[in-house]
């Protein structure tokens, strides 16, 4: 079983270097602690619907057909979300398909989840 985390990272503005500067360096941080490969993508991105952050589903299903085998896990977040807590590792529990975030304001969140890849 491969673990990967992906963050689509691509702002025209000085978000961009904060980005470089702090989340990714923490994101690759928590990488090398959990045994995660990074995926960073912050170039050649089309916005869908006018957003970038519309891409992520499409990118998830790349990585599902092409990169994935049965078992892996992708864990994606989204650029503005930070890793606090390293010693916790954010995939689903092992008779778990999906696991995804409840936020601070007790609401669903799309912008941190886990997927095991499977026939599911």
């Amino acid at each position: 079983m491969k673990k990967y985390l992906m963050v689509i990272a691509s702002y025209p503005d000085w978000r961009q270097e904060f980005f470089k500067t702090h989340m990714s360096s923490r994101n690759k941080e928590y990488c090398q602690i959990h045994g995660f490969e990074y995926i960073e993508i912050t170039e050649k991105l089309e916005p869908v619907r006018g957003k970038i952050g519309w891409i992520k589903p499409f990118k998830v299903q790349q990585l599902l057909k092409t990169t994935l085998q049965d078992g892996d896990i992708l864990t994606c977040l989204d650029a503005d979300m930070a890793i606090v807590k390293k010693d916790i590792q954010y995939i689903p529990s092992s008779d778990k398909s999906f696991a995804y975030s409840i936020d601070s304001g007790n609401t669903h969140c799309m912008g941190s989840y886990s997927i095991r890849a499977n026939d599911w």
